[in-house]
């Protein structure tokens, strides 16, 4: 238990958990990233598999696949939000406490943070809050927005070239 600890063992502890969680963070920007990539390829796919006669792929199918790797994100986005506030409250803890070396206002701190948080599950506190990020909603709506225009266009084509060849 680290409230058994010294103060500078308390504060190495503290530094520790604080690497952890810029490392749960670069991990968890890395899974975003192959999320939208995803997201990006099986959207693409599936239009160019749209453009084939003998294959039918419905809008439904890519808003399906838009959807559910929004949630997906959302959910990833959450967990980082915990290693996020986790390393404010351990800045907090930090910025109380004076740079000598008796760190005398380290006692706030009493266990790692982070582990407690998801064993309480606190990401789905934050799961709301992602819902409504722009820069997580923007995206999956650029990426519709595009589907939609697609097949629009697709639409509008087909009417245009069936218009010109009744006229011919």
């Amino acid at each position: 238990m680290v409230m058994l600890l010294s103060d500078e063992q308390r504060f190495q502890v503290m530094m520790e958990e604080w690497r952890q969680c810029e490392s749960g963070i670069r991990g968890l920007d890395a899974i975003t990233f192959k999320i939208r990539a995803w997201v990006v390829t099986l959207v693409a796919g599936s239009i160019i598999a749209a453009t084939r006669p003998d294959f039918d792929v419905s809008i439904w199918i890519i808003f399906g696949f838009i959807l559910t790797f929004y949630f997906i994100d959302t959910m990833v986005n959450s967990y980082k939000d915990v290693f996020i506030i986790t390393m404010q409250e351990i800045s907090e803890i930090i910025g109380r406490t004076p740079l000598s070396e008796s760190h005398s206002n380290i006692n706030g701190y009493k266990r790692p943070l982070y582990p407690e948080k998801f064993k309480n599950k606190d990401y789905y506190k934050y799961l709301k809050t992602n819902f409504l990020r722009f820069d997580n909603w923007c995206f999956y709506l650029f990426i519709l927005i595009t589907v939609l225009f697609y097949f629009k266009f697709a639409e509008i084509w087909c009417f245009i070239i069936s218009t010109v060849s009744q006229i011919w």
